[in-house]
Protein backbone atom coordinates (compact mmCIF):
# COMPACT_ATOMS: atom_id res chain seq x y z
CA UNK A 1 0.00 0.00 0.00
CA UNK A 2 1.34 3.38 -0.85
CA UNK A 3 1.94 5.25 2.44
CA UNK A 4 0.21 8.76 2.34
CA UNK A 5 3.12 11.12 3.97
CA UNK A 6 1.74 14.55 5.39
CA UNK A 7 3.56 18.20 5.30
CA UNK A 8 2.84 21.29 7.58
CA UNK A 9 4.28 23.84 6.20
CA UNK A 10 3.98 22.88 2.85
CA UNK A 11 4.17 26.43 0.97
CA UNK A 12 7.31 27.44 2.85
CA UNK A 13 10.97 27.69 1.44
CA UNK A 14 11.88 24.43 3.65
CA UNK A 15 8.62 21.98 3.01
CA UNK A 16 8.65 23.06 -1.28
CA UNK A 17 12.12 21.32 -1.32
CA UNK A 18 11.01 18.33 0.94
CA UNK A 19 7.63 18.26 -1.13
CA UNK A 20 9.53 17.85 -4.02
CA UNK A 21 11.67 14.76 -2.87
CA UNK A 22 8.68 13.21 -0.78
CA UNK A 23 6.72 12.99 -3.89
CA UNK A 24 8.67 9.91 -4.82
CA UNK A 25 7.83 8.06 -1.67
CA UNK A 26 4.37 8.13 -1.29
CA UNK A 27 0.69 10.27 -1.86
CA UNK A 28 0.51 13.40 -0.13
CA UNK A 29 -1.40 15.33 1.82
CA UNK A 30 -0.02 19.28 2.13
CA UNK A 31 -1.15 21.46 4.98
CA UNK A 32 -0.14 25.38 5.13
CA UNK A 33 -1.85 28.60 7.19
CA UNK A 34 -3.27 29.79 3.73
CA UNK A 35 -4.02 26.95 0.36
CA UNK A 36 -0.72 25.47 -1.31
CA UNK A 37 0.06 26.41 -4.56
CA UNK A 38 -0.72 23.58 -7.15
CA UNK A 39 2.83 23.81 -8.61
CA UNK A 40 4.08 22.35 -5.11
CA UNK A 41 3.03 19.21 -6.33
CA UNK A 42 5.34 18.07 -8.62
CA UNK A 43 8.00 15.62 -8.15
CA UNK A 44 10.58 14.21 -9.89
CA UNK A 45 8.16 11.35 -11.82
CA UNK A 46 5.41 14.10 -12.17
CA UNK A 47 2.46 14.61 -10.67
CA UNK A 48 1.48 12.45 -8.07
CA UNK A 49 -1.92 11.83 -6.01
CA UNK A 50 -2.16 15.04 -3.46
CA UNK A 51 -4.52 16.77 -0.99
CA UNK A 52 -4.12 20.55 -0.12
CA UNK A 53 -5.36 21.17 3.89
CA UNK A 54 -5.70 24.35 5.46
CA UNK A 55 -4.75 24.12 8.65
CA UNK A 56 -3.60 25.80 11.96
CA UNK A 57 -0.82 24.16 14.13
CA UNK A 58 -1.45 25.76 17.11
CA UNK A 59 -4.73 24.09 17.20
CA UNK A 60 -4.12 20.57 18.15
CA UNK A 61 -7.43 19.27 17.39
CA UNK A 62 -6.54 20.44 13.74
CA UNK A 63 -3.15 19.05 13.43
CA UNK A 64 -4.94 15.36 14.39
CA UNK A 65 -7.10 15.86 12.02
CA UNK A 66 -4.43 16.30 9.26
CA UNK A 67 -2.56 13.48 10.67
CA UNK A 68 -4.78 10.94 10.95
CA UNK A 69 -4.27 8.26 7.86
CA UNK A 70 -0.69 9.94 7.31
CA UNK A 71 2.25 7.29 7.76
CA UNK A 72 4.60 9.85 8.27
CA UNK A 73 4.01 13.76 9.21
CA UNK A 74 6.56 16.43 8.50
CA UNK A 75 6.78 19.65 10.55
CA UNK A 76 8.60 22.34 8.54
CA UNK A 77 6.61 25.42 10.07
CA UNK A 78 9.40 26.38 12.51
CA UNK A 79 6.91 26.51 15.16
CA UNK A 80 8.98 23.78 17.54
CA UNK A 81 10.49 26.65 19.45
CA UNK A 82 6.91 28.03 20.17
CA UNK A 83 4.43 25.54 20.99
CA UNK A 84 6.74 23.41 23.00
CA UNK A 85 5.99 20.15 21.31
CA UNK A 86 2.15 20.66 21.16
CA UNK A 87 2.27 19.38 16.87
CA UNK A 88 4.12 16.71 17.72
CA UNK A 89 1.78 15.09 20.49
CA UNK A 90 -1.03 15.69 18.56
CA UNK A 91 0.56 13.58 15.53
CA UNK A 92 1.63 11.10 17.55
CA UNK A 93 -1.76 10.86 19.12
CA UNK A 94 -3.44 9.96 15.84
CA UNK A 95 -1.14 6.91 15.38
CA UNK A 96 1.33 8.47 12.55
CA UNK A 97 5.22 8.97 12.84
CA UNK A 98 6.38 12.50 13.37
CA UNK A 99 9.61 14.45 11.74
CA UNK A 100 10.31 18.04 12.49
CA UNK A 101 12.98 19.87 10.57
CA UNK A 102 13.19 22.38 13.79
CA UNK A 103 14.09 21.63 17.28
CA UNK A 104 11.99 21.71 20.24
CA UNK A 105 12.60 24.45 23.25
CA UNK A 106 15.95 24.28 24.85
CA UNK A 107 15.29 22.74 28.36
CA UNK A 108 12.17 21.02 27.16
CA UNK A 109 11.36 17.93 28.75
CA UNK A 110 8.95 16.06 26.76
CA UNK A 111 7.29 12.14 27.98
CA UNK A 112 8.41 9.17 25.82
CA UNK A 113 5.77 8.66 23.25
CA UNK A 114 3.38 5.60 23.90
CA UNK A 115 3.60 2.49 22.19
CA UNK A 116 6.04 1.81 18.95
CA UNK A 117 5.51 5.76 18.12
CA UNK A 118 8.63 7.12 16.57
CA UNK A 119 9.60 10.81 15.92
CA UNK A 120 12.80 12.93 15.10
CA UNK A 121 13.03 15.89 15.64
CA UNK A 122 15.94 19.15 14.80
CA UNK A 123 16.29 17.14 11.18
CA UNK A 124 17.59 20.30 9.36
CA UNK A 125 20.82 21.55 8.19
CA UNK A 126 22.03 22.84 11.77
CA UNK A 127 21.15 21.23 13.66
CA UNK A 128 20.59 17.70 12.00
CA UNK A 129 23.57 18.11 9.44
CA UNK A 130 25.84 19.63 11.77
CA UNK A 131 25.57 16.43 13.88
CA UNK A 132 25.75 14.03 10.98
CA UNK A 133 28.36 15.00 9.28
CA UNK A 134 31.05 15.24 12.01
CA UNK A 135 30.05 11.50 13.46
CA UNK A 136 30.43 10.29 9.24
CA UNK A 137 33.82 12.03 9.39
CA UNK A 138 35.07 10.49 12.49
CA UNK A 139 33.90 6.83 11.77
CA UNK A 140 37.03 4.96 12.60
CA UNK A 141 38.57 7.12 14.49
CA UNK A 142 40.19 6.05 18.31
CA UNK A 143 38.79 8.28 20.99
CA UNK A 144 40.79 11.50 21.56
CA UNK A 145 40.36 13.01 18.59
CA UNK A 146 40.56 16.80 17.78
CA UNK A 147 37.63 17.71 15.26
CA UNK A 148 37.24 21.25 13.91
CA UNK A 149 33.70 22.34 11.95
CA UNK A 150 32.35 25.16 10.15
CA UNK A 151 29.18 26.08 8.69
CA UNK A 152 28.62 29.08 6.34
CA UNK A 153 25.52 29.97 4.31
CA UNK A 154 24.32 32.54 1.75
CA UNK A 155 20.69 32.18 1.58
CA UNK A 156 17.42 34.39 1.44
CA UNK A 157 16.07 33.74 5.02
CA UNK A 158 12.17 33.95 5.58
CA UNK A 159 10.96 35.74 8.74
CA UNK A 160 10.43 32.00 10.09
CA UNK A 161 13.87 30.77 9.45
CA UNK A 162 15.63 34.43 11.19
CA UNK A 163 13.04 34.16 13.93
CA UNK A 164 14.63 30.34 14.71
CA UNK A 165 17.94 31.66 14.02
CA UNK A 166 17.51 35.00 16.54
CA UNK A 167 15.63 32.46 19.07
CA UNK A 168 18.19 30.20 18.80
CA UNK A 169 20.66 32.70 19.70
CA UNK A 170 18.99 33.59 22.94
CA UNK A 171 17.22 30.98 24.34
CA UNK A 172 20.71 29.42 25.98
CA UNK A 173 21.02 26.05 23.17
CA UNK A 174 24.00 27.85 22.10
CA UNK A 175 26.95 28.69 24.01
CA UNK A 176 29.25 31.78 22.48
CA UNK A 177 32.79 31.73 22.36
CA UNK A 178 32.48 28.26 24.00
CA UNK A 179 34.48 25.11 23.14
CA UNK A 180 35.38 21.27 23.83
CA UNK A 181 38.27 21.06 25.88
CA UNK A 182 39.56 17.82 27.23
CA UNK A 183 36.19 16.20 27.30
CA UNK A 184 34.57 18.70 28.72
CA UNK A 185 32.60 22.59 28.18
CA UNK A 186 35.07 24.96 28.03
CA UNK A 187 33.39 28.37 28.56
CA UNK A 188 34.80 31.59 26.51
CA UNK A 189 37.74 29.78 25.37
CA UNK A 190 37.54 31.46 22.13
CA UNK A 191 36.77 34.75 20.53
CA UNK A 192 35.36 36.18 16.72
CA UNK A 193 37.66 37.07 14.27
CA UNK A 194 37.13 39.47 12.02
CA UNK A 195 39.16 39.45 8.30
CA UNK A 196 40.16 35.42 8.57
CA UNK A 197 40.99 33.98 5.51
CA UNK A 198 39.05 30.80 5.37
CA UNK A 199 40.48 28.14 2.43
CA UNK A 200 36.26 27.70 1.08
CA UNK A 201 35.94 31.21 0.65
CA UNK A 202 37.50 33.40 -2.04
CA UNK A 203 37.04 37.04 0.21
CA UNK A 204 38.11 37.41 4.37
CA UNK A 205 35.30 36.31 6.40
CA UNK A 206 34.22 36.82 10.15
CA UNK A 207 34.47 33.41 12.12
CA UNK A 208 32.22 33.34 15.54
CA UNK A 209 32.74 30.35 18.05
CA UNK A 210 29.35 28.44 19.56
CA UNK A 211 28.93 25.44 21.28
CA UNK A 212 25.42 24.07 21.27
CA UNK A 213 23.27 20.76 22.86
CA UNK A 214 24.16 19.25 19.29
CA UNK A 215 27.70 19.77 19.37
CA UNK A 216 28.03 18.79 23.17
CA UNK A 217 26.42 15.14 21.96
CA UNK A 218 28.59 14.91 19.19
CA UNK A 219 31.45 15.32 21.30
CA UNK A 220 30.61 12.73 23.40
CA UNK A 221 29.13 10.37 20.95
CA UNK A 222 32.36 10.72 19.33
CA UNK A 223 34.62 10.23 22.13
CA UNK A 224 36.42 13.61 20.96
CA UNK A 225 39.10 14.88 23.36
CA UNK A 226 38.95 18.64 21.58
CA UNK A 227 36.17 19.66 19.60
CA UNK A 228 35.60 23.98 18.07
CA UNK A 229 32.60 24.94 15.78
CA UNK A 230 32.68 28.11 13.96
CA UNK A 231 30.10 29.80 12.44
CA UNK A 232 31.63 31.09 9.11
CA UNK A 233 29.77 34.72 7.94
CA UNK A 234 30.35 35.83 4.69
CA UNK A 235 28.49 38.71 4.56
CA UNK A 236 29.03 41.88 5.81
CA UNK A 237 25.19 42.71 5.98
CA UNK A 238 24.12 39.64 7.81
CA UNK A 239 27.41 40.07 10.62
CA UNK A 240 25.90 43.46 11.56
CA UNK A 241 22.31 42.69 11.86
CA UNK A 242 23.00 40.08 14.01
CA UNK A 243 25.12 42.71 15.96
CA UNK A 244 22.26 44.94 16.12
CA UNK A 245 19.67 42.37 17.22
CA UNK A 246 20.03 42.44 20.48
CA UNK A 247 19.37 45.98 20.65
CA UNK A 248 16.22 46.18 18.61
CA UNK A 249 13.05 44.86 19.21
CA UNK A 250 11.85 41.02 18.08
CA UNK A 251 9.73 41.97 14.73
CA UNK A 252 12.19 44.91 13.68
CA UNK A 253 15.68 42.58 14.70
CA UNK A 254 13.88 39.84 12.05
CA UNK A 255 13.01 42.26 9.40
CA UNK A 256 16.66 43.71 9.40
CA UNK A 257 17.95 40.25 9.37
CA UNK A 258 15.72 38.93 6.44
CA UNK A 259 16.69 42.10 4.46
CA UNK A 260 20.25 41.79 4.93
CA UNK A 261 20.24 38.56 3.49
CA UNK A 262 18.12 38.90 0.76
CA UNK A 263 20.81 42.18 0.19
CA UNK A 264 23.53 39.58 0.32
CA UNK A 265 22.55 36.66 -2.11
CA UNK A 266 20.75 39.25 -4.73
CA UNK A 267 22.19 38.36 -8.22
CA UNK A 268 23.96 35.29 -6.92
CA UNK A 269 23.40 31.69 -6.26
CA UNK A 270 22.70 30.63 -3.00
CA UNK A 271 24.78 28.20 -0.99
CA UNK A 272 25.40 26.48 2.24
CA UNK A 273 29.00 24.88 3.29
CA UNK A 274 29.19 22.10 6.41
CA UNK A 275 32.94 21.56 6.58
CA UNK A 276 34.74 18.76 9.39
CA UNK A 277 38.43 18.58 9.78
CA UNK A 278 39.53 15.56 12.01
CA UNK A 279 42.72 14.60 13.54
CA UNK A 280 43.85 11.66 15.38
CA UNK A 281 44.67 7.86 15.28
CA UNK A 282 43.19 5.27 12.92
CA UNK A 283 44.06 1.88 13.30
CA UNK A 284 47.02 3.29 15.72
CA UNK A 285 48.48 5.16 13.00
CA UNK A 286 48.36 9.36 12.90
CA UNK A 287 45.68 10.73 10.34
CA UNK A 288 43.70 13.13 9.41
CA UNK A 289 40.61 13.49 7.54
CA UNK A 290 38.27 16.26 6.28
CA UNK A 291 34.43 16.39 4.62
CA UNK A 292 32.59 19.04 2.89
CA UNK A 293 28.68 19.11 2.42
CA UNK A 294 27.86 21.37 -0.51
CA UNK A 295 24.03 22.03 -0.89
CA UNK A 296 22.15 24.76 -2.67
CA UNK A 297 20.90 26.81 0.54
CA UNK A 298 20.42 26.51 3.98
CA UNK A 299 16.13 25.59 2.83
CA UNK A 300 17.55 23.36 0.05
CA UNK A 301 20.00 21.37 2.43
CA UNK A 302 16.67 21.51 5.86
CA UNK A 303 14.45 19.95 3.19
CA UNK A 304 16.60 17.50 1.99
CA UNK A 305 17.49 15.44 5.25
CA UNK A 306 13.88 16.34 6.58
CA UNK A 307 12.87 14.35 3.61
CA UNK A 308 15.38 11.76 4.52
CA UNK A 309 14.55 11.45 7.80
CA UNK A 310 10.66 10.55 6.46
CA UNK A 311 12.14 7.99 4.23
CA UNK A 312 14.37 6.58 6.83
CA UNK A 313 10.89 6.06 9.07
CA UNK A 314 9.15 4.70 6.15
CA UNK A 315 11.96 2.08 5.51
CA UNK A 316 11.33 0.99 9.38
CA UNK A 317 15.25 2.33 10.12
CA UNK A 318 14.71 4.26 13.33
CA UNK A 319 13.67 2.45 16.88
CA UNK A 320 10.73 3.74 18.54
CA UNK A 321 10.92 6.45 20.81
CA UNK A 322 11.89 10.17 20.61
CA UNK A 323 15.22 11.05 18.73
CA UNK A 324 17.15 13.57 17.29
CA UNK A 325 18.06 13.17 13.71
CA UNK A 326 21.57 13.47 14.05
CA UNK A 327 21.52 10.52 16.88
CA UNK A 328 19.17 8.28 15.83
CA UNK A 329 20.08 7.77 11.62
CA UNK A 330 22.77 6.25 9.90
CA UNK A 331 24.81 9.29 8.96
CA UNK A 332 25.95 7.62 5.87
CA UNK A 333 22.81 6.41 4.34
CA UNK A 334 21.09 9.79 5.71
CA UNK A 335 24.09 11.23 4.06
CA UNK A 336 23.55 9.42 0.65
CA UNK A 337 19.70 10.45 0.55
CA UNK A 338 20.59 14.36 0.90
CA UNK A 339 23.25 14.02 -1.88
CA UNK A 340 21.09 11.86 -3.68
CA UNK A 341 17.89 13.96 -3.60
CA UNK A 342 18.83 17.06 -2.88
CA UNK A 343 21.09 18.50 -4.97
CA UNK A 344 24.02 18.02 -2.57
CA UNK A 345 27.43 16.50 -3.42
CA UNK A 346 29.74 15.43 -0.11
CA UNK A 347 33.72 15.35 -0.57
CA UNK A 348 35.26 13.04 2.10
CA UNK A 349 39.19 13.50 1.55
CA UNK A 350 42.55 12.36 3.27
CA UNK A 351 44.02 15.79 4.69
CA UNK A 352 43.13 18.85 6.21
CA UNK A 353 41.29 21.46 4.98
CA UNK A 354 43.24 23.67 2.63
CA UNK A 355 43.38 20.63 0.26
CA UNK A 356 39.59 20.95 -0.77
CA UNK A 357 38.75 23.59 -3.43
CA UNK A 358 36.93 26.50 -3.29
CA UNK A 359 32.94 26.48 -3.32
CA UNK A 360 31.91 29.55 -3.49
CA UNK A 361 30.19 30.03 -6.39
CA UNK A 362 28.71 26.08 -6.33
CA UNK A 363 25.60 26.42 -8.16
CA UNK A 364 22.64 23.27 -7.92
Amino acid sequence: MTPRIGVLGASGAVGRYATRILARYGTLRLGGRTPVPAEIATGPEGRVAIERVVVDVTDTAAVATFAAGCAVVLDCTGASFRDGGRVAEAVLASGARHVDAGEPPHGSTQQEPPGGARSLTAAGMSPGLSGLLPRRVCAGFAPGATLTCWLAVRDRLSPTAATELLHSITDGSQRALASWRDGAVQPRALTRRDDVDWPLHDEPVTVSPVLTDEHIATARATGLRDGTWWTVLVSPQVRTALDRAPSLPAPDAVEALCRASALDVAGRAPWAVLACEVTGTVAGRPATRTAVLRGPGGAALTGALAAAAVAELLDDAVPPGRHTAAAALDPGRALDRVCTAGGATLEVVDGPLTTVVDVEEFVL
